[in-house]
């Protein structure tokens, strides 16, 4: 049995002779001096300081069994998507309540430095819905710390900066889409709590424990995803770099639609997807769904006069102008994990924004 959340954190309060390579660190502490840590469904990720630099210090509790071949295909293919970390054999010494302690494994690396991109999301649309909410009220309104844009710099009830924070989440979110999908591997576990978003904009993937890479081999013990992401019908069988085309496509619309209109943003439970349920996408029961598809192909047929069937058998009418939003929204719908034109509709939404 691995160690508790509790028994890593009890061990990192003094840490100093207890870790074999990793000496002379320091965790993260709160006003109180507790050490700070993030729990998440096998695992406890804790901020530590070596030499001045941050460093991220994940421990399990929950066993890992692909955790030897994750770490050795990470360290055999950089890539500027992922942090650079790896797996630490017996490094860190940890005590249990019965006062004996065992060598177990660790994985340690670069901290990326920055917010989540669902936390950026919900900050802006929160500054967004804000100011549209005081954009009628006398200029001497107090706005708090949501909003401080003069009202000449918003547009339609909206500051211009959080427009430009939400559509520039969109664009750098479609990069990082791109460029995942021309990887060898697959993350496995796509949302926007997996992914950082650094001080300049660039996004970097965090949690790499459902990683699918070339040569993995299909297991029950391979994680499938979080569920309010991820196309229903994916299971360990399902395995190879399409694993994340749907998620890739829920998050890219999702952005997108919250940049046009903040107000569709919801709070969401933890395995909860931002705006749909797939399960109710492909059960053909969601409201919100079904309405933006009709209003989408009703505005192409405006626009073009002609429609098309989109490719991916869904059976719903696109316009043949080929609005890129439009084709993400209908590949959520595609009964099979492969979305063949998401590369296609990613770049042009891109280019859109």
């Amino acid at each position: 049995m691995l160690p508790t959340i509790e028994q890593y954190r009890d061990t990192l309060h003094t840490p100093h002779g207890l870790l074999r390579s990793l000496t002379d660190i320091e965790p993260e502490r709160d006003i109180y001096g507790d050490v700070i840590g993030v729990a998440g469904n096998k695992a406890a990720v804790f901020k530590v300081w070596r030499d001045g630099k941050p460093l991220m210090l994940k421990c399990y509790f929950k066993a890992n069994p692909g955790a030897n071949d994750t770490y050795d295909y990470i360290a055999a293919h950089t890539s500027p998507l992922l942090s650079r970390v790896g797996l630490l054999r017996e490094e860190f010494f940890v005590y249990g309540d019965n006062g004996i302690g065992r060598w177990v494994d660790v994985v340690a690396g670069e901290w990326a430095e920055g917010r989540t991109l669902a936390r950026e999301m919900e900050l802006a649309v929160r500054r967004a819905l804000a100011a549209r909410q005081a954009n009628g009220r006398q200029a001497s309104s107090a706005l708090g710390d949501y909003d401080r844009t003069p009202t000449t710099q918003r547009d339609n009830g909206q500051p211009r900066g959080d427009v430009q924070t939400l559509s520039a989440l969109t664009r750098n979110f479609c990069d990082l889409a791109a460029q995942l999908l021309e990887s060898p591997w697959a993350h496995g576990d796509l949302k926007p709590e997996n992914i950082v978003v650094e001080p300049g904009g660039v996004m970097k993937l965090i949690d790499y424990d459902a990683l699918w890479f070339p040569g993995r081999v299909a297991a029950r013990s391979v994680e499938t995803g979080t569920p309010g992401y991820q196309h229903p019908r994916r299971d360990y069988r399902l395995q190879g770099k399409a694993v994340d085309h749907y998620p890739i496509a829920l998050i890219a619309a999702s952005l997108a639609l919250i940049a046009r209109e903040p107000g569709l943003y919801k709070e969401r439970g933890i395995d909860e997807s931002v705006l749909f349920d797939p399960e109710a996408i492909l059960a053909g029961r969601s409201t919100l769904y079904n309405r933006l598809m009709e209003e989408a192909v009703a505005d192409g047929s405006e626009h073009s006069g002609q429609t098309t069937v989109d490719s991916t058998g869904s059976g719903r009418e696109l316009t043949a102008a080929g609005d890129p939003l439009a084709r993400l929204l209908t590949m959520l719908s595609s009964p099979g994990l492969e979305l063949p034109e998401l590369n296609d509709a990613i770049k042009n939404l891109n280019r859109r924004r």
